[in-house]
């Protein structure tokens, strides 16, 4: 039965130990009964701060039921469920849990199925939200209209620091808004919106435009070209300043003096975001 895969889990040293912090239940072959069979033992653990569960097919259901948890798990603070089959009624709930939770700081969406509608549900959220620095919605479908959404949210949101959009369809059109959301938002720093089909004369200029007269983003991640994916990062790493780190974040700064290999770039900002906000 789907409940006995658990006994290999150590959900009874979740359950016990008091310094428990971080839980890694990736590829376990958790299913939607898993998950509503475990999440409230889970879950009930003050301590918990870190869980990974990635690789599992828990669909929508699943991300229902995390996101009730997430309502009531006021201690949460770093969340993956990439690759999880999650599509628009779960993250819609996952987006709910997210007006009230106030804790997350740390959200990995990527390769799922939101889409459009799931993306303007996540934005709306972050329109409010006030405590998540990073979010990864990599690979999820999204296209020119969910762009618009989310450069909205950018327009207002003041906390959102490492933004990954990589392997959607955003375009030139959801390109340009999102750069020109770049020109009054304040907190970004980092921005992967490459592989979205986006060219070189109309949404990379209008992306390098807004970098140049951005005050806070330092890293811009983006293919010129769709028929050749050549790579164009646009970088300020030599212009930082000490009065430019004392405007900013120091937590996020932090982390973008150690990106030295681009390859293992986005993994590593996700190591230390949440490291460090175990130790906050």
């Amino acid at each position: 039965m789907e409940h006995e895969i658990f006994k290999r889990l150590p959900l009874e040293k979740l359950e016990n130990d008091a310094c428990s912090s971080y839980l890694n239940l990736c590829d376990y072959r958790i299913t939607k009964q898993g998950i509503k069979y475990n999440i409230t033992t889970l879950l009930s653990n003050p301590t918990l701060v870190h869980l990974e569960w990635g690789y599992n097919r828990i669909r929508d259901q699943g991300a229902i039921e995390i996101a009730d948890a997430l309502l009531i798990h006021s201690n949460l603070k770093y969340l993956q469920l990439n690759y999880c089959q999650i599509a628009n009624q779960g993250i819609m709930a996952i987006a709910t849990s997210l007006y009230i939770n106030s804790t997350l700081t740390h959200l990995d969406l990527s390769n799922n199925r939101i889409e459009d509608e799931g993306s303007n549900a996540m934005m709306t959220a972050l329109s409010s939200n006030s405590t998540l620095l990073y979010l990864n919605l990599k690979a999820n479908g999204i296209r020119t209209p969910g762009a618009k959404v989310i450069a909205n949210a950018l327009s207002s949101n003041s906390t959102l620091c490492h933004l990954n959009l990589k392997f959607n369809k955003i375009g030139n059109k959801g390109a340009i808004a999102i750069a020109n959301a770049l020109l009054t938002n304040v907190n970004l720093i980092y921005l992967d919106i490459s592989a979205n089909g986006i060219g070189i004369k109309e949404g990379e200029k209008a992306l390098e435009t807004a970098m140049n007269n951005n005050s806070t983003l330092l890293d811009l991640k983006l293919y010129l070209r769709k028929d050749t994916n050549e790579t164009m990062n646009i970088t300020k790493k030599t212009q930082i300043n000490k009065d430019r780190y004392e405007k900013t974040k120091k937590t996020s700064l932090f982390v973008f003096y150690l990106f030295k290999d681009d390859i293992h770039q986005d993994y590593i900002l996700s190591r230390l975001f949440s490291t460090f906000f175990f130790l906050k």
